[in-house]
């Protein structure tokens, strides 16, 4: 069977900054936040969201502390004892924690900044508020491009997923609970991506070679097939192996 911290999520690392870090909303998932000695956190709910009550277990080891808006939480550990939990109740949502306090370690490890997203309410209001429309009206169907393949975790696989050469399309099964999408670069940096609802399609703002989704501790990669790099014309300079430094740089 599987334990309970199994089941946690942790905060993904921002694309820019691997201290912003960005986390699905799940009722069902319990949050791991792990703090670092002598550095505190914030962390931003939903649009509209209240904090209403909090609740440490052994308050002893962390400041906790809403501001006056009570739309921002303010976490920082202050002792390292065992790890305790907390939950958040807000006027829209309840939010269950594990806290971990470790001593402060490299800057990439460290959280300043943590943003929850809500991709599958937004898909379930977007359903509810508008009828169901053409997915799009950039591109006949002939030329929608349906190739693409995935790597990963088969849980969050959507059910069907094109692009029409502006936009990219996702559709998830009504079981399955909207990941959060990132479009990675040719380098491998992630991105959050831009997106909007449209009926039951999840549509993101952008063709990408690769996208990410994650949903608690579940990653799949899902590729463009279609979409390959651009060949560089025959006026582009060549590539050496090693520029030579000149002039003022020798």
């Amino acid at each position: 069977a599987a334990s309970p911290l199994a089941a946690a999520q942790m905060p993904a690392p921002g694309p820019v900054d691997p201290r912003i870090r960005t986390i699905v909303y799940n009722p069902r998932e319990v949050v791991t936040i792990t703090g670092q000695l002598g550095y505190q956190m914030v962390m931003s709910f939903g649009t509209g969201e209240r904090i209403e009550n909090i609740s440490v277990g052994d308050s002893l080891g962390w400041q906790v502390t809403p501001n006056k808006k009570a739309d921002l939480l303010f976490l920082k550990p202050i002792d390292r004892l065992p790890s305790t939990n907390m939950t958040v109740v807000t006027n829209l949502r309840r939010y269950n924690f594990e806290l971990l306090a470790v001593p402060a370690s490299t800057r990439r490890a460290q959280t300043y900044d943590i943003r929850f997203v809500y991709p599958n309410e937004e898909l379930a209001a977007a359903s509810l508020a508008i009828p169901e429309t053409p997915v799009s009206d950039a591109a006949a169907p002939d030329s929608w491009n349906f190739a693409y393949s995935y790597a990963g975790a088969k849980g969050i696989v959507p059910a069907r997923v094109f692009d029409d050469g502006r936009f990219t399309y996702f559709q998830w099964p009504d079981s399955v609970d909207t990941p959060a999408v990132f479009a990675v670069d040719a380098d491998g940096k992630e991105a959050l991506v831009n997106h909007i609802v449209r009926g039951r399609y999840f549509v993101v703002e952008q063709v990408s070679p690769q996208f990410l989704l994650r949903s608690g501790t579940a990653a799949t990669q899902v590729f463009n097939d279609a979409l390959k790099p651009a060949e560089p014309g025959a006026a582009a300079p060549r590539a050496r192996e090693a520029a030579k430094k000149r002039g003022w740089f020798k």
